[in-house]
C-alpha cells in the first residue's frame, strides 16, 4: 500500500518522528513521509507512532491501497536524493 504521513509535535519532539518516519518511508518535506510500505511494516510504523505520541500531538496516516492512483508532481529543486519539494 502507499502511505502519506503527517505530523503536528512539539519542536524539540519532531527529529523523534522524523527518525521514525525515515525507517520506512521517503522524507517528502519537512515533517511529510510518503512511500509505499508492507502490511506488517505499516503495522510496526503505527505502533511506534502511538507509543511515542503525546496526548497534545498529531499524527496524519493517509492509506491508500492501489499505488497506482498515486500521481506525484513535484516543484522547484530537490534539496537531495532523498528529499523532494512539494
Amino acid at each position: 500500500m502507499f502511505v502519506i504521513v503527517s505530523y503536528d509535535v512539539k519542536s524539540g519532539r519532531t527529529q523523534l518522528f522524523k527518525k521514525i518516519s525515515q525507517k520506512y518511508l521517503s522524507h517528502l518535506q519537512f515533517s511529510v513521509f510518503a512511500g509505499n510500505i508492507t502490511e506488517s511494516n505499516f503495522r510496526r510504523l503505527v505502533n511506534e507512532i502511538r507509543v511515542k505520541l503525546d496526548k497534545d500531538e498529531k499524527m496524519i496516516v493517509w492509506e491508500i491501497p492501489d499505488s497506482q492512483i498515486w500521481k506525484e508532481h513535484v516543484f522547484g529543486k530537490q534539496k537531495s536524493s532523498d528529499d523532494i519539494f512539494l
